[in-house]
């Protein structure tokens, strides 16, 4: 079940393309003017966070964030925003994480690349929210990111950047593991 909704963009085409060279994989991506030549970095942006009403309402405003899982790398967490279901709330989050040769995240990268398993290649955002009351931490659910789908996207002009799309927001019941 759709819960909400996450506008995520990343930047790095130019890292994966030659991390994709590593692994063997040949891709269509943008070149020229305006793509890093160095290609070690690859970067995440989270703008407005939605929630469905269907989300616990009764609550009113709650304090939610996004845990932000770059292929099991390590989890970086957005700042908490109040954010009542129905409404939106901006995350305002921007991280670029290092994929030169000798991160772990470069290996990753070259991992999930050449797996055959679509899920590899995933970034995924995981939201919680926290209930005032109790103060207990819960769930709502998941958004994904395929850098695969990034990376064999019709090249849209010279462009390293993804631009942000609306990721839909699975619940919890409804997220593969």
């Amino acid at each position: 079940k759709v819960v909400g909704s996450l506008s995520a963009g990343v930047r790095a085409v130019a890292a994966l393309r030659a991390l994709s060279a590593a692994a063997a994989l040949v891709i269509s991506a943008p070149s020229g003017p305006g793509v890093g030549a160095a290609g070690t970095s690859l970067t995440v942006t989270l703008g407005e966070l939605r929630l469905d009403a269907s989300v616990d309402a009764s609550r009113g405003p709650s304090a939610t964030w996004v845990v932000v899982d770059v292929l099991g790398t390590g989890d970086a967490l957005t700042p908490q925003v109040a954010v009542r279901p129905g409404a939106a709330a901006d995350l305002a989050f921007d991280r670029t994480y290092a994929c030169g040769p000798d991160s772990a995240l470069h290996s990753a990268l070259v991992a999930a690349l050449r797996s055959p398993e679509e899920e590899d290649a995933e970034i995924a955002f995981h939201v919680v929210r926290r209930d005032e009351a109790t103060g207990r931490e819960a769930p709502v659910g998941t958004a994904r990111y395929n850098l695969e789908d990034f990376l064999h996207a019709p090249a849209k002009g010279a462009s390293d950047r993804m631009p942000p799309t609306a990721l839909p927001i699975l619940s919890p019941s409804a997220t593969p593991v």
